[in-house]
């Protein structure tokens, strides 16, 4: 920390990011959805493996679910982080009405930094927040008041205010919560350092895991073993998530038609790319694009398996 005015009483001070691999980390945010899901009885959502962060906060009764088999009950006030990599299952006996936020962290890279924010020590009880009705109530205003009347600048406020509401909720936190991966992340000769490497080199091909083990100097048992330990995913869902992310940056932040965007990618055609993208997503490359974002109210219904 360094002061470099003193006007009076008033002191400003500028603090040093934390460094990665002996560079500042520069966090990014992609706010990807928000909803509002009234959930009926015997509400049940399989379980599923996150790519995102998304925040699960009760409006009204209680949510259950289970995250990395551990199950947890929430009550409105409270707030639960799932974050990518995690184990999701969402299965309420009663009825409740959720707040839900989704959306992507990324520092100095695409791909799974991301998942080394917290440490391994961090269990799913230990991101659960309490007294945050307030906060996410402000939030949730701001979000809808901007997308009922957008600009051009709606989507980097949301980037904004989702990456300041993340902050938030990391500063509840007792202890410590940044990784000692996080440090090493940006080390060339880290797993992941190498991993990027060859992905922003072949970016439009469609990489097999033996042609990525190959060009890391590795059998495909080795590279799928580290990927398990450091990224906590497979090298296939690396490449995906890569390739994922990139896509989602040009939508957002440029105006290169999608099928620019898909061939530069390396998908066969247009519609290919927008099955895989709706597929990662959950929802098709033009609402990334399109003005504007819709603030939804979603009422699940039972699935006739539900019901039987």
């Amino acid at each position: 920390m360094k002061r470099v005015h003193n006007y009076g009483k008033s002191a400003v001070h500028v603090f040093a990011n934390p460094l990665v691999g002996g560079r500042s980390l520069q966090t990014k945010c992609a706010f990807l959805a928000i909803d509002v899901i009234e959930a009926p009885e015997d509400w049940l959502v399989p379980a599923h493996r996150h790519d995102f962060f998304e925040l699960m906060h009760p409006l009204e009764g209680s949510y259950s679910c289970t995250v990395n088999r551990s199950g947890l009950i929430l009550h409105p006030g409270q707030t639960l982080m799932v974050r990518p990599g995690d184990m999701h299952e969402d299965a309420t006996r009663s009825a409740c009405k959720l707040l839900a936020v989704k959306f992507l962290l990324s520092g100095l890279h695409r791909s799974s930094q991301q998942l080394e924010i917290f440490s391994d020590r961090t269990k799913p009880s230990d991101l659960i927040f309490s007294g945050t009705r307030e906060m996410l109530d402000a939030y949730r205003k701001r979000v809808k008041d901007e997308v009922e009347a957008p600009g051009q600048v709606t989507p980097f406020l949301l980037d904004a205010w989702t990456l300041s509401l993340f902050w938030e909720f990391l500063k509840r936190l007792e202890r410590p919560i940044l990784s000692e991966g996080l440090s090493h992340a940006g080390r060339p000769n880290s797993l992941e350092g190498r991993m990027l490497e060859a992905f922003q080199g072949r970016l439009n091909e469609n990489l097999s895991v033996p042609q990525i083990a190959e060009h890391l100097g590795m059998s495909v048992s080795s590279l799928e073993r580290a990927c398990r330990k450091e990224l906590r995913i497979s090298a296939a869902r690396a490449f995906t998530r890569f390739k994922m992310e990139e896509a989602l940056e040009l939508l957002k932040f440029t105006r290169a038609p999608i099928k620019e965007i898909s061939d530069a990618l390396g998908f066969n055609n247009p519609n290919h790319f927008s099955t895989a993208f709706s597929r990662y997503f959950g929802k098709p490359p033009s609402a990334f694009r399109a003005l504007p974002i819709e603030f939804l109210d979603v009422t699940w219904e039972k699935s006739e398996e539900q019901t039987e």
